[in-house]
């Protein structure tokens, strides 16, 4: 753990879920004291493990993992994980490339060497819930992966449990993809995914959840090699025309469903549903060097930026 105290704030950051997580508190006057903050940074470092140990697929007693080792059964769950299985089949109702069956693909591409590209396979499966209980109708080796939306879920979590310690203002992150800010505005930098330029942009924002969901290093071209998100309906990587998208919403969670799922269906429908979607803001970023933002976004591109993208083309 890596930890500072300034005259108002308080910084912590710990490794957990497969990413680095950052928590930023600011205070309206001196921060509390250092029994105070100890407490409220292993509070948070916990936080993450018992979600870490409740939701990931890659731990054999999760609850995730025991929903899917005992198929057909109903099994009893948290509090935590109901409402996030509750969230995605809410999601994946809204969105038909949100899918939380991808488990077993992801593995498979993941460890895709030398003996060549896995068999594709379509995601399968249906989930019912009840008072503390799921049950998980699904052929044999289904798995389920929350991977799309606990970093957005743990990231929230994190933001409220300083907020009630007494936090005026945090910014809490998992990685560079799952952002909460609340309180006053925070001003966030972007990266392009694109190679040979680094830095996109600024995003001021308040309040809100960010997700970013991106093939970074993509040569600018017309021609799609590959991605790290899999299309539900093949299981194959989804080779569209977006190579980033980020969207700002109420929550972690629909910020990383709808990042996840317009990256997986492409520009032009990704369009469509963000215009019937007003509770969410996005920047499209695509594959032959356009950018499209949602007017609501205070978002500001680096200098040279549009002419450094038209020489590319």
């Amino acid at each position: 753990m890596d930890d500072s105290v300034g005259s108002r704030t308080v910084k912590t950051t710990f490794r957990t879920m497969g990413t680095l997580a950052s928590v930023s508190c600011s205070y309206d006057t001196a921060p509390p004291g250092v029994d105070t903050g100890i407490t409220l940074k292993a509070r948070l470092q916990e936080e993450c493990r018992r979600l870490e140990l409740l939701l990931s697929r890659f731990i054999p007693d999760s609850d995730v993992s025991r929903i899917c080792a005992n198929r057909g059964d109903w099994v009893s769950i948290s509090p935590e994980t109901f409402e996030v299985l509750f969230a995605a089949l809410r999601l994946s109702k809204r969105l038909d490339v949100f899918n939380i069956f991808m488990g077993a693909q992801a593995s498979s591409w993941q460890q895709l060497g030398e003996s060549g590209f896995p068999r594709a396979s379509a995601a399968a499966g249906s989930l019912d819930l009840r008072d503390g209980q799921a049950r998980l109708d699904a052929p044999a080796g289904t798995i389920i992966d929350l991977g799309a939306i606990a970093k957005g879920y743990a990231a929230d979590r994190l933001a409220q449990i300083a907020l009630d310690a007494g936090a005026t203002s945090v910014v809490s992150s998992l990685g560079t993809s799952s952002i909460r800010v609340s309180g006053r505005p925070v001003k966030i930098g972007v990266q392009s995914p694109w190679e040979g330029w680094e830095t996109f942009g600024t995003l001021t924002i308040s309040d809100r959840s960010l997700s970013v969901s991106a093939d970074m290093g993509s040569k600018i071209t017309r021609g799609r090699q590959g991605s790290h998100v899999l299309h539900p309906q093949t299981g194959a990587p989804a080779l569209t025309d977006l190579v980033a998208v980020l969207v700002v919403g109420p929550d972690g969670m629909t910020c990383e469903a709808y990042s996840t799922a317009f990256l997986a269906m492409g520009l032009d429908d990704a369009i469509v549903l963000d215009q019937q979607t007003p509770q969410i803001d996005c920047l499209f970023m695509t594959l032959d060097g356009r950018f499209l933002a949602s007017p609501n976004l205070d978002l500001t591109a680096m200098p040279g930026l549009q002419t450094w993208l038209r020489s590319q083309v």
